[in-house]
């Protein structure tokens, strides 16, 4: 049996794979995604950024709502707060983002569904699947972060992950970050609104054995201002692991990791921006080494610390004293900043900046 060839192989249709093929395909690049599922589409509400949405070109009717109030809460429920008439993103999900892009694409027969990639050999450039053999020129693994067995082929790391608990209920909130390092250790709890009375409450975790989600559903509702959802009634859970540090390599000669799969944020975790982003980069790099412009695909790495590197790093410093401090620390500053004005014009990264420069005086 012959294999099917193109020039760019990408292994999986989430966000970063598809991202990356409506780039290919406004250039005419030869490309096929390879999904182990029978269609599209990844559950998840997330907060998105306006910048991401005008790169999206994704129109308010596929958005839940617009964000114009954010809300910290301490582990003894000291609020602070940032609200205004302006709009700082919105609520969204995943999956309506996804189909977003993919029905941008004109020629969705590129995606080839229930192919689930059994092997791939880097020599002879050959991708086997359950249903046949692909040769390529470049190849993207976007598989997301649970792609262990691919990232051990490639002989990489893998990236620290956290495990996130959530259940919708029926409720009006707004978009909340609650720190509590007792319970949520190396993450938060949250809410995002979804809609008209209805909200997800959640809450991540690193460093659990075996996590369930009984222990989890009674960590979320331990946790201030979160405990009072404890008897609304529950919608839906989700549940899963995302990336919080990204992979050491995360390209070679004919190869690139992007999107959940190469890693995560340190302090938002797997992000809609970054694997738009980083399809972005791989797309640039990819041209140029199919145009023989460069021998490697290595050139990623250049290009995605140029983009990427000072940001995460400084994500990382706040991460690693967010973990460092205890709760009392936590309590102290919200009790500071309670009745002044937080600056900041993003989302909540910017202002978990405000929450850092005060908490140093604490942390050792």
């Amino acid at each position: 049996m012959h294999s099917k060839k193109a020039d760019v192989i990408i292994i999986g249709s989430g966000i970063a794979g598809l991202y990356l093929a409506k780039k290919l395909e406004e250039t005419g690049t030869s490309y096929l995604i390879l999904e182990k599922r029978s269609k599209i589409g990844t559950y998840g509400p997330r907060v998105v950024s306006l910048e991401t949405i005008e790169k999206l070109g994704i129109t308010p009717d596929k958005l839940i709502r617009p964000i114009k109030e954010i809300n910290f809460y301490s582990p003894k429920n000291i609020k602070i707060s940032k609200k205004g008439e302006e709009i700082r993103g919105y609520t969204a999900n995943l999956e309506e983002i996804e189909w977003h892009v993919f029905n941008s694409l004109k020629d969705k027969n590129k995606i080839l569904f229930e192919h689930n990639v059994t092997d791939f050999d880097l020599e002879s450039k050959t991708v086997k699947t359950t249903k046949g053999d692909f040769t390529f020129k470049a190849l993207v693994l976007a598989t997301g972060v649970l792609g262990v067995k691919f990232r051990d082929k490639l002989n990489i790391s893998h990236p620290k992950s956290v495990f996130c608990y959530a259940v919708e209920v029926n409720a009006n909130d707004e978009i909340t970050t609650v720190l509590h390092n007792d319970l949520a250790k190396g993450f938060y709890g949250w809410i995002i609104p979804l809609g008209e009375n209805k909200i997800e409450i959640g809450i991540g975790a690193e460093n659990l054995q075996n996590p369930n989600q009984k222990e989890f559903h009674n960590r979320l509702f331990s946790m201030p201002h979160l405990k009072k959802y404890r008897f609304h009634r529950t919608e839906r859970i989700n549940a899963g692991y995302i990336p919080t540090s990204m992979i050491e390599k995360k390209s070679n000669h004919n190869w690139v990791v992007i999107g959940d799969a190469a890693g995560g944020e340190p302090m938002m975790g797997g992000s809609i921006h970054k694997c738009i982003d980083e399809a972005k980069i791989a797309f640039d790099v990819i041209q140029r080494f199919l145009k023989y412009q460069t021998n490697s695909l290595e050139e990623y790495e250049k290009k995605w610390e140029e983009h990427f590197g000072e940001e995460m790093r400084n994500q990382q410093k706040i991460r690693d004293l967010l973990d460092s401090a205890k709760n009392e620390h936590f309590d102290l500053v919200f009790k500071k900043l309670e009745n002044q004005t937080i600056e900041g014009k993003g989302l909540i990264n910017d202002l978990f900046r405000n929450i850092v420069v005060n908490l140093k005086e604490h942390v050792k």
